[in-house]
C-alpha cells in the first residue's frame, strides 16, 4: 500500500502536475491526521471502558458492603432497643414511690440494661480502597460520588454518639462495680457460682441502688444518649444506606430487594421490624417471660397468673397520645406459631392508637399444635372496630389461666 502511494506521488511529480501533486499530498496529510484522531478516539474509548469496568466493580463491592452494614445496623438497633427498654423500666422503678420488684427480676433488667456494649460492625474496605486509590473522581454518577465523598462524615457523627454512649455505659458499670452485686446479676439471688446463696453471704442485693440519686443521674444520661443514637443517628444512617444501595442498584442495572425491612413486616427472620418494639405484662406483674432466639420470638407465659399479654407497638409502648401508622391497604394479618406441646391457647389482636387499654379489642383465638403452622387472619372480620389507618399495636398475643404455656412465633406480617 505504501509502495502504491509512493508510485502515485512520483508519477505526479515527474509529470509536472504540481497542483495535483500538492492536492494529493494534502490529502495524504488529512488521511494521516484522521487516522491519528481515530486511533486516539479508540484509545480513549478503551481507557474509558477500563475506568467504567473498574468503577462498576467498586460500586458492586460497596453495595454489597452497604447491604451487610444495613443488616448489622438493624441488628444493633434491635439490641439497643432491648437495652433502652430495660433502662426505662429501671428508671420507672427509681422514679416511683415503690420498689416492688424481686431481686431476680431486677437482675434480669440490669443484665439487659448494662451488659451490652453498643457499636455495630461496619464494613468499609471497598470504599476505603476507592478513596485511597483516587478512584472516587471516576464515579460518573454525581449523586453517588457526592454521597461517597461525604460518607466518612456521616460515620464520624455516629461513632461520636456511640463513644458518648459507651462512656455512660462505663460510668454506670463502674458505679455498679462499687455499690452493686454482680454475683446476684450473674447467678441470681439463690445459688451462686460457688453453690453459696447471696443472702447467706450477707449481700444486701441490688435494690438499694434504686434509691441512689447519683446512679439515677448516670442512668438518665445513659438512657437519653441511647435514645438519641437509636432515634436520630442510627435512623439517619439507615436512611442514607438504603438510599445509597438503591442509587448504586439503578446505576448497575440491578435491583436490591430489601423486602424484609418494608412496613408490612412485623417479625421475620429472627428480627423485629426496627421501627417497632414489644412489651409484656401479666396480672401478677411478671415482665421477663419473652425473648428472641433461634426459634423466633418465644413466650414462656408463667404459671399462677390470671392473664398475660405480649404486645408489639410502633415505637415504644407509651400512654396516649400515641404514635400510629397507616396500614389500611392490608387485608390480612399472617402469623406462624407453634406450641411446645400442642394444645396451647392464644388470642391474637391488633389495636389503633385510640383504643382503650381495657381488653375490649376484638381477638382471634388460636389453638396451637407442636408444629409450625401459618394462620391468615382476615382483618375486617376478625378485628372489627380497629382503625387500620391509625394502627398502634401491630400484634398482641394474650394468654389466660394459671397453667404455664410456651409458645413461639416465627413470622408476623401484613398482606
Amino acid at each position: 500500500m505504501l509502495r502504491f502511494f509512493r508510485t502515485v506521488r512520483r508519477s505526479l511529480f515527474e509529470s509536472g502536475k504540481v497542483k495535483k501533486y500538492l492536492l494529493y499530498a494534502l490529502g495524504e496529510i488529512v488521511l494521516v491526521v484522521i487516522g491519528i484522531l481515530i486511533a486516539l478516539q479508540i484509545n480513549n474509548w478503551n481507557e474509558n471502558n477500563k475506568v467504567y469496568i473498574k468503577q462498576k466493580g467498586y460500586l458492586a463491592l460497596i453495595k454489597d458492603e452497604m447491604v451487610n452494614n444495613l443488616d448489622a445496623l438493624l441488628t444493633e438497633k434491635l439490641a439497643l432497643m432491648s437495652t433502652i427498654h430495660a433502662q426505662k423500666k429501671i428508671l420507672t422503678l427509681m422514679l416511683s414511690d415503690t420498689t416492688d420488684i424481686s431481686e431476680k427480676e431486677l437482675s434480669v433488667l440490669m443484665g439487659q440494661a448494662f451488659s451490652h456494649d453498643v457499636g455495630f460492625q461496619y464494613e468499609n474496605g471497598a470504599l476505603t480502597e476507592l478513596r485511597s486509590s483516587g478512584g472516587l473522581k471516576d464515579i460518573a454518577n454525581d449523586s453517588i460520588r457526592n454521597m461517597l465523598a461525604s460518607w466518612e462524615g456521616r460515620m464520624t457523627r455516629v461513632r461520636l454518639q456511640e463513644k458518648s454512649l459507651y462512656d455512660y455505659w462505663v460510668k454506670c458499670n463502674d458505679y455498679l462495680e462499687i455499690h452493686g452485686d454482680f454475683r446476684i446479676v450473674a447467678f441470681g439471688s439463690g445459688e451462686s457460682g460457688e453453690g453459696q446463696s447471696g443472702e447467706a453471704a450477707g449481700s444486701q442485693g441490688n435494690k438499694p441502688i434504686l434509691e441512689s440519686k447519683e446512679f439515677e443521674n448516670k442512668l438518665i444520661l445513659y438512657f437519653w444518649t441511647g435514645q438519641t443514637l437509636r432515634d436520630i443517628q442510627y435512623v439517619e444512617l439507615e436512611n442514607s444506606i438504603r438510599t445509597l444501595i438503591k442509587m448504586i442498584g439503578r446505576e448497575l442495572g440491578t435491583e436490591e430487594k430489601l423486602h424484609f425491612y418494608d412496613e408490612r413486616a412485623v417479625f421475620l427472620n429472627g428480627r423485629l421490624n426496627p421501627g417497632l418494639s414489644y412489651g409484656i405484662i401479666t396480672s401478677g406483674g411478671v415482665s421477663n417471660w419473652a425473648s428472641v432466639g433461634a426459634q423466633g420470638l418465644c413466650m414462656a407465659y408463667p404459671a399462677h397468673q390470671e392473664w398475660g399479654i405480649l404486645y408489639i407497638t410502633i415505637g415504644y409502648p407509651t400512654s396516649p397520645p400515641r404514635p400510629s401508622a397507616d396500614l389500611s391497604k392490608y387485608k390480612k394479618l399472617v402469623v406462624e406459631l407453634k406450641g411446645e406441646k400442642g394444645g396451647e391457647q392464644v388470642q391474637v389482636a391488633i389495636k389503633d392508637k385510640d383504643a382503650p387499654d381495657d381488653g375490649s379489642e376484638a381477638k382471634f383465638p388460636i389453638g396451637l399444635t407442636n408444629d409450625w403452622k401459618t394462620y391468615e387472619i382476615d382483618i375486617t372480620n376478625s378485628f372489627k372496630g380497629a382503625d387500620m389507618a391509625n394502627l398502634y399495636v401491630f400484634a398482641s398475643f394474650e394468654f389466660g389461666g394459671a397453667a404455664p404455656q410456651n409458645v413461639c412465633v416465627r413470622k408476623i406480617y401484613f398482606e
